[in-house]
């Protein structure tokens, strides 16, 4: 009896000790998005087009939280990127009301099938890179057929990114030509002894799969063997620890599988979720072979992108993404249309909600028309950053089995080594210190790496000299720069050989923007940290240095405590490109990692953590808040809450001094200085009166793009052809902001048109999602 009892007490203080761990993993994942991150739609009139034609779009900025309009953003950049990730074109747009609408030109005799767009504002620039979206172009031939070509990219995807000893591992196999078409092929794979294990091929779309059980200290590959078409893709390295998820679209619910190869299976939960919201957590157990499988219920699971994040402890061993489809488009609004003569049509919008504003875009296309825009708002946006695998003629159809099967099989990526360090978000800053740049060193001509080739390289204030190792690999650690200054790379090779270089940033936490000097154009390329080669991989054609975008120089200022431009000291300079970072200065101040702020309703205290051993999390043993300084006058610590409404366009510098030193010993527990702004970092805003009106005009700040107004493109087809009914647009409208019941607009449509589909899409200020699509005939 006494044992049964001490197994009782046993079982539930392990129960009560697991379910706290899922509790505080739980709250890192709050803490780390509560801060409104953007999520930038664009919803163009439709979804491909023809080189030199116009494309049309209205851009929505939605909160990731509430999915409603995020309304503190007022400016973005729309930056165009060939194929080959080139920046062709950048526009700033003027949002208001988180909405915005412009138009971009499909460049003249543009022959590949896919254009890149991406959209940043001040604010999107702290958190993740923008993901590339693809704009797709109609590449045909003067018959009027595709073009296709021969086999170009093969991709090989273990699912959930898991290839464990032991365990049966499933892999996906995507095979493209150039125009991205889909191509059949055959293959074997092989491990490092040659031995022939498992064979695949792919359908008409290029998409197959197998299946592979590695063994310890064994290497895999996968051959291509049809067509011209050579080549041998390494599978990852095998991992001798993990686990591996399998999930199953089972109508109504989904199946979790679940199979792993670990030293213990104690301490595992789980976290289903979806940006930053949770949909389900709990404790995951194991049977003695470990496995387990169970239900979910899709009404009880998030809609659109989901991802299921196992932990051991509250280590992140295994994450895995899948799509569920929930409708939760809401279609109250009704659109009719009544002729006016026969060359236009009067459209008439009526809002059924009565408690919101409604803002839409409307696109008038033929009936037959197969480049109907994607299907639901939010769901276009994660479906290219999900799924980076899809064909062509897949996006858009999401109730095709493959394109959910792709889409249940790429992760996302999360940043939990910052989650589970409860850090908040990191603020991008210029960089202060050197970092380190690795590459590969290439023969142009020939395509190979140069092994064991000398490379010199300075800077003003470094020289050395660097070999390439038997992979052609380089790398150069911790640069010392400032800005504007240029790093030299000559490599010692033959006269004949003309280098080529693809560079990666290894330990860059801030995104460091490298410009690469092509004799005398200067051409800007983003290089992606952490990564085998950037996004976009781009031709560094005659290397003759690179530019490095490195920490300002600081000027005296003599309104600025001497005391304060110490190196005791962190400083953030307010300008105009940093102010819509934060929107107070408190605000400023809880985004740092290095203190915590203690904000209560009329109360507010700033602690400091000093030490690594020591942190300072409220007023206990002693510790006192930090010390607040305005223009050099001390604050009462009561005062503090004033700090709220402080907004950061009225301060010139914010001073951090963590170590206490200086002062005269009056700020042991560290200091905060705050300087105010005198002079303003904005332009004046020219304002002027119309004569003999009372109207004051406010002219917009320069820069911004002005929306253009929609013209009916003049198409190399007639009216009725089968070219006209699929690739046309009859009518774009944008910007219709429905505050009252009904709204009307004009569309030039000739009378010999009978039938049209008339697309209306976009959102409510409460957050309701508007989708509706119709057929009008005359």
């Amino acid at each position: 009896m006494k044992r049964l009892v001490l197994l009782a007490i046993l079982f539930s203080y392990q129960f009560g000790s697991a379910q706290k761990v899922v509790e505080d993993i739980a709250q890192s994942y709050f803490d780390f998005y509560k801060y409104p991150v953007e999520n930038f739609v664009c919803q163009f009139n439709k979804s491909s087009y023809f080189s030199g034609e116009e494309a049309y779009f209205q851009l929505f900025v939605v909160d990731n939280r509430e999915k409603k309009l995020f309304t503190e953003t007022k400016k973005v950049c729309f930056r165009l990127y060939n194929q080959n990730g080139t920046l062709l074109t950048k526009k700033y747009l003027e949002v208001r009301n988180g909405v915005a609408h412009n138009s971009i030109t499909i460049p003249k005799d543009y022959q590949s099938s896919v254009l890149y767009y991406t959209v940043q504002s001040e604010w999107s620039l702290n958190f993740d890179k923008p993901v590339p979206k693809p704009i797709f172009v109609n590449v045909e031939k003067d018959d009027g057929h595709y073009l296709q070509g021969e086999l170009d990219a093969v991709t090989v995807v273990p699912e959930g990114n898991a290839f464990v000893v032991g365990l049966t591992n499933l892999f996906f196999v995507k095979a493209t030509d150039r125009y991205e078409n889909g191509k059949r092929i055959e293959g074997v794979i092989k491990d490092n002894l040659g031995n022939e294990l498992t064979y695949f091929k792919t359908d008409s779309l290029g998409f197959g799969r197998f299946f592979l059980k590695p063994k310890k200290d064994r290497r895999y590959e996968a051959e291509i063997i049809s067509g011209a078409f050579k080549s041998e893709i390494p599978l990852p390295l095998v991992e001798e620890n993990g686990i591996v998820f399998n999930v199953f679209d089972k109508g109504e619910d989904f199946y979790f599988g679940f199979r792993a190869n670990l030293k213990s299976t104690d301490s595992l939960s789980y976290l289903i979720h979806s940006d930053g919201k949770i949909a389900l957590a709990g404790i995951l157990t194991l049977d003695e072979d470990q496995k387990n499988a169970f239900y979910f219920k899709k009404n009880k699971l998030l809609p659109g992108v989901n991802t299921i994040s196992v932990f051991q402890g509250k280590q992140l061993i295994g994450e895995r993404s899948f799509y569920n489809k929930f409708d939760r488009r809401n279609t109250n609004v009704v659109i009719t249309k009544k002729r006016i003569n026969k060359d236009s049509v009067q459209f008439e919008i009526q809002k059924q909600l009565t408690d919101s504003i409604a803002y839409l875009s409307v696109s008038v296309l033929p009936t037959a028309n197969t480049s109907t825009p994607n299907e639901a708002l939010f769901e276009d946006s994660y479906l290219h950053k999900v799924s980076p695998l899809l064909s062509k003629r897949q996006r858009g159809n999401l109730s095709n089995f493959t394109l959910r099967r792709l889409l249940e099989m790429n992760p996302l990526s999360h940043r939990w080594n910052k989650i589970l360090r409860h850090d908040t978000v990191a603020i991008r800053h210029y960089l202060e210190q050197g970092f380190d740049i690795k590459g590969f060193l290439f023969d142009k001509k020939k395509g190979d790496t140069l092994k064991n080739t000398s490379i010199t390289f300075f800077t003003a204030n470094q020289a050395g000299s660097i070999m390439t190792d038997a992979k052609g690999q380089f790398e150069l650690n911790q640069l010392v720069y400032e800005k504007g200054e240029v790093l030299k790379m000559d490599p010692q090779v033959p006269r004949k050989v003309k280098p080529k270089y693809q560079l990666i940033v290894s330990n860059d936490p801030f995104d460091t923007i490298i410009e690469v000097d092509l004799k005398k154009t200067i051409g800007r390329h983003q290089i992606v940290a952490n990564s085998l080669k950037p996004f976009f991989d781009e031709d560094y054609e005659e290397l003759s240095g690179i530019e490095l975008k490195a920490l300002k120089r600081t000027k005296v200022d003599p309104d600025i405590n001497p005391l304060d431009n110490t190196s005791f000291t962190q400083n953030f300079e307010v300008d105009s490109e940093n102010v819509y970072n934060y929107r107070t200065v408190l605000q400023y101040l809880e985004m740092m990692s290095s203190i915590v702020v203690d904000n209560r309703e009329s109360f507010v205290s700033i602690y400091n953590t000093r030490t690594n051993s020591q942190t300072i999390i409220g007023n206990n043993g002693g510790v006192q808040p930090m010390n607040i300084y305005i223009d050099q006058i001390l604050m009462r610590q009561q005062d503090a809450e004033m700090l709220k409404n402080i907004y950061m366009h009225e301060v010139k510098s914010i001073r951090i001094n963590k170590s206490g030193i200086g002062g005269g010993g009056l700020n042991p527990y560290g200091s905060i200085h705050i300087y105010m702004n005198k002079k303003g970092i904005f332009k004046e805003v020219k304002k002027r009166k119309k004569k003999d009106s009372g109207v004051l005009y406010i002219e917009l700040p320069d820069g911004f793009s002005k929306p253009a107004k929609y013209e009916t493109p003049e198409y190399l087809f007639e009216p009725g052809t089968k070219e006209f009914n699929r690739y046309a647009t009859l009518h774009w409208e944008p910007n219709i902001t429905l505050a009252k019941d009904k709204q009307s607009f004009y569309a030039a449509i000739p009378d010999k048109i009978k039938s049209y589909q008339v697309i209306v899409r976009g959102i409510t200020s409460t957050g309701k999602l508007i989708n509706l699509s119709v057929v009008l005939s005359d």
